[in-house]
């Protein structure tokens, strides 16, 4: 899709390989569709910022085996957005986790492989759309996002399209199509986590973990696409300009607001 490179700030968060097993107590379901469960596994999220919004996902891999319409079978996830203080501190029905008060969202989204909706905390629905480009599922939110948000929320889980809010319970006993596994914990196979040990740890605590700066994190900057073309053009125009002094022996040229940033990093611990 290639549109992230238009906008002014992306934030980019990556999460374990492999760990699309939740608690990791989890026995999966035996059926042949669920012998690759790499749509579970999810791998990096990014944030974009600009009106529409946009979200990408990148999962270990996209297969589709049920040609759902957009793209996706297996998984259907969740991505809350806390953007300022106060909000909801419960997740939309399915996962069944709570949010800290500090992490509280205000905006949620929902896709799988059948459509995608988002809603705000106050109950005011708004337009997602999806695309899916090779392992990555890219989400064009219809509002305006003028800052990066202060934390993100990415839980994915097993869709089912006969259940009400389309995430799969979990059975006490091994099963065909559902993962299996204790009575007491919430059905999400991935969850945006720096490691195995803190996704385990949110889940055990049915509480939410919101990967960003919300509690302080460190927040690794670097220069997105945009600030690197503003960056070249206003270099050029020097280098042109009758006159032109080289910059070591010119004033620096000014620095680049933290619009212009692009964020990548490991979510961090802050558990």
């Amino acid at each position: 899709m290639m549109l992230s490179w238009l906008a002014l700030a992306s934030l980019v968060f990556t999460d374990p390989a492999g760990d699309a097993n939740g608690t990791g107590t989890l026995t999966p379901p035996t059926a042949a569709v669920y012998a690759d469960l790499g749509e579970l596994d999810l791998r990096e999220v990014q944030v974009t910022t600009g009106s529409p919004a946009y979200v990408r996902l990148r999962l270990a891999s996209v297969s589709n085996a049920a040609n759902l319409p957009d793209g996706i079978t297996l998984p259907v996830a969740d991505v809350y957005f806390d953007l300022a203080p106060g909000g909801e501190t419960q997740s939309l029905p399915g996962p069944s986790l709570r949010f800290a008060e500090t992490d509280a969202w205000e905006w949620a989204v929902r896709v799988h492989g059948d459509g995608s909706t988002g809603v705000t905390h106050e109950g005011e629905p708004f337009g997602v759309t999806m695309q899916v480009e090779g392992d990555d599922v890219w989400l064009r939110i219809n509002r305006s996002l003028d800052r990066l948000p202060r934390g993100v929320t990415v839980l994915v889980g097993l869709y089912d399209p006969f259940a009400r809010d389309n995430w799969r319970g979990l059975q006490s006993q091994a099963s065909a199509w559902s993962f299996s596994g204790p009575s007491d914990v919430p059905p999400v196979m991935d969850l945006l986590a720096p490691n195995a040990d803190a996704q385990s740890r949110a889940l055990v605590q049915r509480e939410a973990y919101m990967a960003g700066s919300s509690r302080g994190q460190r927040v690794w900057w670097g220069v997105t696409w945009a600030g690197l073309i503003l960056f070249a053009v206003s270099v050029m125009l020097r280098i042109w300009k009758p006159g032109w002094v080289h910059p070591r022996k010119a004033r620096a040229l000014p620095l680049l607001d933290e619009d212009d940033l692009v964020g990548t990093h490991t979510a961090p611990d802050h558990h």
